[in-house]
């Protein structure tokens, strides 16, 4: 019984040890910090630079209750990866750091140098080795390059370039951009939602490997603040953020000059505008210059600057005097002009293009039509259709620059003509129609327009079909030409009467006829029939009604009983038969090959 006593009385001691012991351990877990629970904490701002620096707040329900030093320990780890147990494990080869505790349920990081990824944050006890894990972030921290924009940007539909703190590691070919009005942060993936004041969409194209050309898309609206965002792709939710502005973007207005072109080494005054009231200083100020505008006008900074003496006109326009020294010794070239807000003022908009080319002028001008002998002045049907070339003109871009886009036209009065060439001092060109009579020549070129002394006429020439018909056969000619807007009403049909009569006139005529019709009445031999009831379709096209079963006599009378005869004849427009005198190219149609009509049996 003794031992059995012995026994059970040793058995309470050795317990009582035993929960002393489990109270000490409780006492020293109760002591440990609380940060063993790891805490969910988030983490603001959402986007940071790979170049590092940025400030990163986090917070979390006491996840610093129990550290009582200032700093504790810091790790970023790729958001797919698990924070480690304690501080300086592997933790996936990410980097550390401290953070500094605000209060025991928030504090600061600042973010390392990282390379372009999404992370989260792992807190710890302390920087040390060992360190227990206090905390991990719900939210993830998007780490890409950051670029500088043009704090006031290009006019829309320009370019810019951004070059970025680091690599686009992933991109190639055209790249994603979106624009989001009043943001500080981009959406991680491209989001080309429709066109709106909120997100716009556009494109860029890498040009290195830290650096792209951005085409900022027209539907941006002037004066609006713009995150300016890059993507590896244009693919809606899976084109990943490449890279992003370190601040907002500003779109200048258009500044729009007229004129657009001028002569070189000339001075004239041109006016700029913009569509908002944005030239606020009393004194603008501008600059012409063949480089780059820059930002603010500081009087030295541009390439070849020509200041040009600037009038104020309003808050949205000024004159500009371009001065001489604006020259070039191409055709063509392209200057920009710079408009400032004042000395020490930054660019009032977009800079505008002014196109400069020599100046034009005419000495001894010729003329040649269809490879003919060249004189002071030529001729041709108003259909057009004449090959004309002429010569004597200087400060003609050469042809090289005209097949690359050189500004050249040239006209007869107000028809073009077309299919230029350019040799030295001398154009070719085919005439359009117009309008009978003498006309000017005019050449355009970047420099501006010259006019020259009338040189080319114009006559009726004309096109008909059919240009057949049986003998005795009534057909309707459909007559071709140009100029028949201003052709008066049409005469009427011969009678008993000679066939003059005010309006225009449309005849059969033989060789005799156009032989003898110059300085002439124009009931002179040759007239053959007359082509009735004639309607005036367009300036370009009247029909009539020809009846070859009637003629008219040599005196212009009609004789019913007497049919056409078979035979080879023209058909001549009279844009007046009233008159006694016909003078030929100015008041009757060419005769040529286009106007020949044959009556015979077939």
């Amino acid at each position: 019984m003794r031992k059995s006593q012995s026994t059970s009385g040793i058995r309470p001691l050795r317990a009582g040890i035993a929960v002393a012991a489990t109270a000490a351990a409780a006492v020293v877990g109760l002591a440990a910090p609380a940060y063993a629970a790891d805490v969910a904490v988030t983490t603001t701002p959402t986007q940071a630079s790979t170049a590092g620096g940025q400030v990163i707040t986090f917070s979390g329900t006491n996840v610093l209750n129990l550290i009582a030093d200032a700093t504790a320990g810091a790790r970023w780890i790729l958001s797919t990866a698990t924070c480690g147990a304690a501080y300086d494990t592997a933790n996936n080869g990410t980097a550390g750091g401290t953070a500094t505790k605000s209060d025991a349920s928030s504090g600061t990081v600042v973010l390392p140098a990282l390379a372009l990824g999404t992370y989260k944050l792992c807190l710890y006890a302390t920087a040390a080795p060992g360190g227990a894990i206090a905390g991990h972030s719900t939210t993830t921290v998007s780490v890409v390059p950051f670029a500088p924009v043009p704090g006031t940007g290009p006019i829309t539909g320009g370019d810019f370039t951004l070059t970025s703190t680091g690599a686009f590691t992933t991109a190639t070919g055209t790249l994603g951009v979106t624009y989001t009005a009043a943001a500080t942060t981009c959406p991680d993936k491209y989001t080309p939602t429709a066109p709106s004041t909120t997100i716009l969409t556009g494109t860029a194209v890498k040009s290195g490997n830290n650096a792209a050309t951005v085409t900022v898309p027209n539907t941006l609206l002037a004066g609006v603040n713009y995150q300016v965002c890059v993507y590896g792709g244009t693919v809606a939710a899976s084109s990943s953020l490449l890279v992003r502005s370190t601040g907002a973007m500003t779109v200048k207005p258009a500044i729009s000059i007229s004129p657009r072109n001028g002569p070189a080494a000339t001075a004239y005054t041109l006016t700029a505008s913009t569509a908002t009231p944005v030239i606020t200083n009393a004194s603008p100020v501008a600059h012409i210059t063949s480089g780059f505008c820059p930002a603010t006008y500081n009087g030295s900074s541009v390439v070849d600057p020509f200041v040009g003496v600037v009038t104020k006109i309003s808050n949205s326009k000024v004159a500009v005097a371009v001065p001489t020294g604006v020259t070039t010794a191409n055709p063509t070239a392209a200057f920009n002009v710079c408009v400032y807000n004042g000395t020490g003022n930054a660019l009032v908009g977009a800079p505008a293009t002014l196109t400069v080319a020599p100046a034009l002028s005419f000495s001894g001008v010729t003329v040649s039509v269809n490879g003919g002998t060249a004189a002071g002045t030529g001729d041709g049907p108003a259909q057009g259709g004449s090959l004309v070339t002429i010569t004597g003109i200087s400060g003609l871009p050469t042809q090289d620059s005209v097949n690359a886009g050189a500004t050249l036209t040239a006209r007869f009065g107000n028809s073009p003509l077309t299919g230029l060439t350019v040799s030295g001092s001398t154009i070719t060109g085919t005439t359009s129609p117009h309008a009978a009579g003498a006309e000017t020549l005019t050449v355009t070129t970047a420099a501006g327009s010259a006019t020259s002394a009338s040189i080319f006429t114009f006559s009726y020439g004309i096109t008909t079909a059919p240009n057949t018909a049986l003998y005795e056969s009534v057909v309707t000619l459909d007559i071709l030409g140009s100029g028949f807007d201003l052709l008066g009403s049409a005469s009427a049909k011969a009678t008993n009467a000679a066939v003059p009569g005010a309006g225009v006139g449309v005849f059969l005529v033989n060789n005799s006829w156009y032989g003898t019709a110059e300085g002439n009445d124009i009931v002179a031999a040759g007239l053959v029939a007359q082509c009735a009831n004639v309607i005036k379709i367009s300036d370009v096209e009247l029909i009539c009604t020809l009846d070859l079963g009637e003629s008219l006599d040599a005196s212009g009378f009609l004789d019913v009983g007497n049919s056409v005869a078979r035979g080879v004849y023209n058909v001549a427009l009279v844009n007046d038969a009233s008159t006694s005198t016909v003078t030929v190219d100015s008041n009757v149609s060419r005769i040529s090959s286009s106007s020949v009509f044959t009556v015979a049996d077939y």
